[in-house]
């Protein structure tokens, strides 16, 4: 019986006819260096792995047997997803008794490609008689689209006993707070009778996230509670809670924990600019300074974060400097620097900050507007204010050139 699903037709057959008197032996499987089986390994174009393919299907020797079958399945769905349609041909005609790793291969290659043919795939091997794994339903998490089919794996982890693995579990808790179900993930994350350091990262940075920061130190405390020792990702989820609620005085005690622990963690460019991030939102300017200048390498998130920080607090002369020691600046660097001359109401410098980075061919977004009119506002100045207005609403449409003659042809008026 044939089924077809968005262009691609799975030959679907029942589960006696998938097994049949011909058993599979992986010891003699594992034996047959084919001369073309052992040319795969050294296939790089598709043009060569027809090639091959036409020497197999000639000699007749190992078409339609299963472990041959696997190995070209899971180098055309695989290792060359470009041939994922001539997977899809040796699944449909040259496999009658596919196994578990030849339907986990497909499952996972159409996970990344083409998700919902995943779940299809699963449902004909499950007619088929054969039993998912955990692979399986972690490939199927891959995979999913809609909440509900996270659901359902999660059921299907119940009902097949899968739900013991702590890598599944922690799969699903991870699913599940990328779509904002934390009651769901902190569910399965209590269930767990012993969760480790990665199940506690999860959560935590879950729920820093999710601006949820006083659980995250909540599940802090109770990993170390059981003896667990924090690592990087650990930290970087504390520094994130530590900025939003503006707890200081906690992340310094995080920041003593990662200097005991040099150079491994405090080097850490990642952690330095999230250490970096939380001074800056607990408007601890002198304290980001000495970061900054702490920092062994630093790239442009450092760097507008210190800009940033020190807008945000009113040292606009201070935030210039740094932005004209800037090796490269992108749009959040200007949009930095402007927004806090626009909180100023200075609407003569926000103008000549837009000119400027037209000028260095870096195109205004909606944030540059926003700050744009803002400042006109501010200035209290109401014919200020209208064009603004008017200016900012044409402005997404024009192309870069036309947009800095509207600029210079506006402030000759």
């Amino acid at each position: 019986m044939y089924r077809y699903r968005r262009g691609i037709r799975f030959l679907s057959y029942t589960a006696s006819k998938r097994t049949n008197n011909t058993t599979w032996d992986p010891t003699l499987s594992l034996d047959l260096n084919h001369p073309s089986l052992v040319l795969l390994e050294k296939c790089k174009t598709r043009d060569h792995f027809k090639q091959i393919l036409c020497q197999i299907m000639r000699s007749r020797k190992l078409i339609g047997k299963t472990f041959p079958m696997s190995r070209l399945i899971y180098f055309s769905a695989v290792s060359h997803p470009d041939n994922l349609d001539l997977a899809i041909t040796l699944f449909n005609h040259f496999t009658p008794n596919p196994n578990l790793f030849i339907y986990n291969t497909l499952i996972s290659a159409f996970s990344s490609l083409k998700k919902f043919e995943s779940f299809y795939l699963y449902n004909v091997l499950l007619s088929s008689g054969e039993c998912p794994d955990k692979q399986t339903l972690l490939y199927l998490l891959q995979a999913v689209n809609f909440i509900s089919q996270v659901k359902q794996i999660h059921c299907q982890a119940i009902v097949t006993g899968l739900f013991s693995f702590g890598y599944l579990q922690n799969t699903l808790i991870k699913v599940y707070l990328e779509n904002g179900l934390v009651r769901l993930a902190h569910q399965v994350f209590e269930k767990m009778p012993s969760p480790d350091i990665v199940s506690f990262n999860i959560m935590i940075d879950g729920y820093a996230k999710k601006g949820c920061g006083l659980e995250a130190m909540r599940l802090f405390h109770e990993m170390m509670g059981l003896g667990l020792e924090p690592d990087e990702f650990t930290i970087l989820g504390l520094l994130v809670s530590c900025g939003q609620l503006g707890n200081v005085k906690f992340g310094k005690a995080v920041h003593g924990w990662m200097e005991r622990r040099k150079p491994a963690i405090s080097s850490n460019l990642i952690l330095g600019n999230a250490l970096l991030d939380m001074y800056v939102k607990c408007q601890k300017v002198e304290l980001a300074l000495r970061t900054f200048g702490a920092l062994k390498e630093k790239d442009v998130v450092s760097w507008n974060m210190l800009v940033a920080g020190c807008a945000k607090v009113g040292e606009l002369e201070q935030a210039r400097l740094f932005f004209d020691q800037m090796p490269c600046r992108d749009i959040v660097s200007w949009n930095s620097l402007i927004t806090g001359y626009a909180c100023r109401g200075d609407f003569a410098m926000v103008k000549e900050l837009i000119i400027d980075m037209v000028m260095e061919n870096v195109i205004p977004d909606t944030v540059t507007m926003i700050s744009f009119v803002s400042a006109a506002t501010e200035s209290g100045a109401l014919d200020q204010g209208r064009w603004a207005h008017g200016w900012a609403t044409s402005i997404p449409y024009l192309q870069l050139i036309q947009l800095k003659k509207l600029i210079d042809r506006k402030m000759r008026l």
